[in-house]
């Protein structure tokens, strides 16, 4: 049902290999009961993509996706399962957030203060039809040169 448009929200490219040959599984592929000994997944704790959940978790530096310390405790308990239930923490998506954090690094690293806040206003734009890959963790590392500037 990857490819099923009602189950696209938590649909994604999850059958990537990783360095050490297995196969890592995450986002809406990660929803099946045999990836988690049977058991059925609980959607009341599980958080809805198509709600806005963004004050409720953020992506580190490090590439991980975590709860924010304003969470409450059954805010936290949410996203932990929705992070363990989908894979959120899978050493591939935590790779590819780390390259995009290293290519925009790259792309800024000699732009002038105008310049890069030019580029990180153009990359956070939500109103573009396509957004910038891994969107949320490019806004949670980048979004402070922008409200630097006001």
């Amino acid at each position: 049902l990857v490819h099923d448009y009602n189950n696209l929200l938590l649909s994604c490219y999850g059958n990537t290999k990783s360095l050490n040959g297995n196969y890592e599984i995450s986002c809406g592929c990660g929803k099946e009961r045999g990836r988690h000994g049977g058991v059925e997944i609980d959607y009341s704790l599980l958080l809805n993509p198509a709600e806005n959940n963004v004050n409720l978790y953020y992506y580190s530096l490090a590439g991980n996706i975590v709860p924010s310390i304003q969470c409450s405790d059954k805010e936290k308990e949410k996203v932990n399962y929705t992070i363990k239930r989908l894979s959120l923490d899978s050493n591939r998506l935590i790779a590819n957030r780390l390259e995009q954090i290293d290519i925009i690094l790259e792309e800024i690293k000699n732009l002038s203060k105008e310049e890069r806040l030019n580029f990180i206003s153009s990359l956070l734009n939500e109103n573009k039809e396509i957004l910038t890959p891994f969107y949320s963790t490019m806004k949670d590392t980048f979004g402070f040169i922008l409200n630097s500037s006001t």
